[in-house]
């Protein structure tokens, strides 16, 4: 009876907790998506000032296309919530594995990367 208890408190508490933890990132994701307009906006003009110069006019094509790409995705992110985005992660990596996993390298390379450059600032500041 007292297991029961305890079992049915623990359930609730990991509840709970994952249901704080997604609210969370619920509102990560909906600040990413707000930069990502943001950022598109940004793109935007860039791209119309890139467009009055003719030897340019390659790259403003290009900052056009990340442009509509920021936008695709910040309306992509406003769409769905949380667990839809990792459903939607998760059938992409059944689909096609070699690419998550590629995918997935870079990604890890990239924060390798990040945090490795912090950490020797970090360390170059404090034995300043």
């Amino acid at each position: 009876m007292i297991t029961t208890r305890l079992v049915e408190s623990a359930r609730k508490s990991a509840t709970s907790a994952l249901d704080f933890a997604l609210a969370q990132l619920d509102g990560q994701v909906r600040a990413l998506a707000a930069r990502l307009r943001s950022t598109s906006d940004n793109l935007s003009a860039v791209g119309e000032q890139l467009k009055g110069d003719p030897l340019v006019a390659p790259v403003a094509l290009l900052v056009d296309r990340a442009e509509i790409a920021a936008l695709r995705a910040a309306r992509y992110l406003d769409s769905r919530g949380v667990r839809r985005i990792a459903g939607d992660v998760e059938a992409f990596g059944r689909e096609r594995p070699v690419t998550a996993a590629l995918i997935a390298t870079l990604v890890g390379f990239a924060a390798a990367r990040a945090i490795k450059a912090s950490s020797v600032r970090r360390f170059e500041t404090s034995e300043e």
